[in-house]
């Protein structure tokens, strides 16, 4: 934050239900691969979840900057807000990178969008139409508090995507044909968040999988998730890439009968932290560490889900038994 001058205007390792389709070398080989791609990300950087109200506060007199939104290829709509706060606050929209400026002149002329009404209560909506245009990548927030105290607010960055329908009959062979031959361009559309159309194609044709594994990644500030989700009873491993259906690959070892996993993968996400795993499901039943060349990779281990964090990033979810 920057001070401104008043204003003038589960049982084993992450992967110990998976012996039947992944090996400990090729989930070694994920985690490595995750080290090479992973960028310093800024520690002070805050990412928010698309449509999760994230409550924060500001000094008096001062303008934070370091909250951001993702907003993946294909979206159409970003829309941020400020609600329950007290005062006089102000809401700043910059594409690509933190606003620049301590004085509300510099921050005026450095952002993209702002709402800068005489109460607390902002919003900003930017779309294809927009000037700038919406485009993916990262949008920085800025809220500037021009109270004299620390004034509490919540802050709701929500993007909207294009729907598609799910299929509505055929087999489930049909089914995942269908879906795939709706992937024209896997940069076209990301859902880095909740389930995808695809995703709840599968979870009305079939459930919810028995088992799932999430990988987490990124690259020069794009985001990936890796998503496997498996089918014990049909006997299938449904492949996504951050939630676009890729492949299905089947295998012999059935197990009839086999239920629903109780955890849902929608659940978790890049924004999951420690604290929240364990305000959900608790302490875990223990810890592992280790280290991955300069890295520390801790497995947060639970009944029937693992949870892999790296350098106090969450970097996999494994569930199901």
């Amino acid at each position: 934050m920057t001070n401104i001058l008043p204003k003038t205007r589960f049982q084993e390792r992450t992967t110990y239900f998976l012996t039947t389709f992944f090996s400990r070398y090729i989930l070694l080989g994920i985690l490595l691969t995750f080290v090479a791609l992973s960028g310093n990300a800024r520690a002070a950087d805050v990412p928010l979840t698309s449509g999760t109200p994230f409550p924060t506060s500001v000094p008096g007199k001062t303008i934070a900057k370091n909250l951001y939104i993702e907003v993946p290829q294909g979206s159409t709509k970003l829309t941020v807000t400020l609600t329950n706060g007290t005062g006089d606050l102000d809401l700043y929209l910059k594409y690509g990178r933190r606003l620049q400026g301590d004085t509300v002149n510099q921050l005026d002329a450095d952002t993209d969008f702002i709402s800068d009404g005489p109460t607390a209560s902002e919003s900003i909506v930017v779309t294809p139409s927009s000037n700038p245009p919406l485009k993916a990548g990262r949008w920085y927030i800025g809220t500037l508090n021009l109270n004299s105290s620390t004034t509490h607010f919540t802050v709701t960055a929500s993007v909207e995507m294009p729907t598609s329908p799910p299929p509505s009959s055929g087999n489930s062979q049909e089914l995942s044909n269908a879906l795939f031959s709706n992937v024209k361009d896997l940069e076209a559309h990301m859902y880095l968040s909740g389930l995808s159309p695809s995703q709840e194609a599968f979870v009305k044709k079939l459930g919810y999988p028995t088992q799932f594994i999430k990988i987490f990644s990124t690259k020069n500030d794009n985001v990936r998730i890796d998503e496997t989700w498996i089918y014990l009873a049909r006997g299938s491993a449904e492949i996504f890439v951050n939630g676009i259906f890729i492949n299905e690959e089947k295998f012999e070892n059935k197990v009839e009968g086999a239920p629903q996993c109780r955890f849902r993968p929608e659940n978790y996400n890049f924004t999951t932290t420690l604290n929240e795993i364990i305000s959900r499901h608790g302490s875990p039943v223990r810890t592992e560490k280790e280290t991955i060349g300069s890295k520390e990779f801790k497995t947060y281990i639970y009944d029937g889900i693992l949870f892999g964090f790296l350098n106090g990033q969450i970097v996999s979810v494994t569930a199901g038994k």
